[in-house]
């Protein structure tokens, strides 16, 4: 495996991100997922949100994106709360650390801009993750309604 280069995602780069998650899932959902990114990246120029991107030999491996100020306020307020949102490794990639330097990258940042904490949110039927995020010193805030009425979504949190 070559040397991991975490970069910057650019505002013209939806396609790398949308092709990392399209890996995983359905085409249905491949379709969703390229949707939600080019409107995710939409947000980048105003400041509300940045996406990163892990490579190797040029080639996109892995994803995370650092929102500063959403919708819940609770999440990321723009001053304090960051949220930590979408981390995705592709398949072949995972279990090589990827995944926890996309994380302390996007948690180097908030703190460099002043962020005290960072939150993310984690579907019920994904513990593996949770487990993950837990390992790496985040711990359960709130339990909140998931995307569907069959899933909860686990609100961790890290003091930074």
């Amino acid at each position: 495996m070559g040397k991991i280069k975490i970069r910057q995602a650019k505002s013209d780069e939806s396609k790398k991100v949308a092709n990392i998650y399209k890996n995983e899932g359905s085409v249905k959902e491949a379709k969703i997922v390229k949707k939600v990114v080019k409107k995710e990246f939409r947000e980048i120029p105003a400041g509300k949100r940045i996406v990163l991107l892990a490579e190797i030999n040029n080639q996109p491996v892995g994803t995370i994106q650092l929102i500063f100020e959403g919708s819940n306020k609770e999440h990321a307020d723009g001053k304090n709360i960051a949220h930590l949102h979408h981390l995705k490794v592709h398949k072949t990639f995972c279990k090589r650390g990827i995944g926890e330097t996309l994380t302390r990258k996007v948690e180097e940042i908030a703190k460099q801009k002043g962020f005290k904490r960072m939150t993310v949110g984690v579907d019920d039927d994904n513990p593996y993750a949770r487990r993950l995020y837990e390992k790496w010193g985040y711990k359960l805030l709130q339990i909140e309604p998931g995307r569907t009425k069959k899933l909860k979504l686990f609100i961790l949190y890290k003091d930074l």
